[in-house]
Parts: structure tokens; C-alpha cells; sequence
């Protein structure tokens, strides 16, 4: 599933994102629990991290393909 991401853009850019939009709503990232750099994933690279929202505590793990520059969920 798509999804929009707000990223916190420090020493580059979309170092890691800190609000994911869901079927337009809001959750704030409490927390990245892993992160791995340009994961080969159906032939294009991604960067993977796994997240604690602040909703409800729950862990999701949302994928950013950096060859469309596009966010989606697992």
C-alpha cells in the first residue's frame, strides 16, 4: 500500500521518517527499531524501516524505493 511520509531530513535527505500518512490519517513515528540501507527488493533498491507509531504502539514496517522516491507500507 502506498503511503506519504514526513522525513527528517538531517545529513540527507529523508534520513528517516517521523509522520506516516495511512489512508490520509496522521501517525507520528515513536520510534525506528531497525533500518537497513538499499535492500534489493523486486530489482529496485529500498530502504527498509521497521517503526513504532505512537497511536497505538504497534510495529510497521514501511519501505522507501529510492529509484521512484515512493513510500509504502507492509
Amino acid at each position: 500500500m502506498k503511503i506519504k511520509v514526513n522525513s527528517y531530513s538531517g545529513y540527507k535527505a529523508d534520513e528517516r521518517p517521523v509522520i506516516i500518512f495511512i489512508e490520509g490519517k496522521a501517525f507520528e513515528v515513536k520510534e525506528v527499531k531497525q533500518h537497513f540501507i538499499n535492500e534489493e527488493i523486486d530489482g529496485q533498491r529500498h530502504e527498509v524501516f521497521k517503526v513504532i507509531i505512537s497511536d497505538d504502539g504497534s510495529l510497521h514496517t514501511i519501505l522507501h524505493d529510492l529509484t521512484k522516491d515512493e513510500w509504502s507500507l507492509e
